[in-house]
């Protein structure tokens, strides 16, 4: 079994994370903020190609550690794409041919990483007051755009 979770900035997946590997189960954190190159990360259609390739370079030995382990537990996964592009999209931040173009790569990127039945995706959701209080306590204050973005994100994430 393969647990994933999802969900709003601030809304407890790393605290809920560090707790489980605490507890000696084996977890696999999102890491790629901290590794994407800045000038890929400013241009939206080149960091979602970029993390669409890193949750498919980070996973694939995982999915295969998978069938000596009984779960693993993921900070996110491949997966994800597909609701953060369509939010993405109806932003204004990708166009619909950069749209097309991920959902493209995303289907040949996850038919060699498949979800299997008994895997399980936990939605951890946060109202958007207490979203922008916690970012706002960690230095990260967001716009109202930014905050009709998370709205769509999760609209896409319980649709997917």
């Amino acid at each position: 079994m393969t647990i994933i979770l999802i969900g709003d900035s601030c809304s407890g997946k790393t605290v809920a994370l560090q707790r489980l590997q605490e507890l000696g189960y084996p977890i696999v954190m999102e890491e790629g903020w901290k590794l994407i190159p800045p000038e890929e990360e400013q241009d939206k259609y080149q960091s979602n190609i970029w993390f669409s390739n890193y949750f498919f370079n980070r996973d694939q030995p995982s999915w295969r550690k998978k069938l000596f382990e009984k779960e693993l537990i993921f900070e996110s996964c491949l997966y994800f794409q597909y609701p953060f592009t369509h939010a993405q999209f109806q932003c204004g931040k990708i166009s619909i041919s950069q749209k097309n173009s991920i959902l493209n790569l995303l289907g040949s990127l996850t038919n060699k990483l498949p979800l299997y039945p008994d895997d399980l995706v936990i939605h951890f959701i946060c109202s958007p007051a207490l979203t922008n209080q916690r970012l706002a306590e960690r230095g990260r204050p967001q716009s109202p755009a930014q905050d009709k973005y998370r709205g769509i994100l999760r609209q896409e994430i319980e649709l997917s």
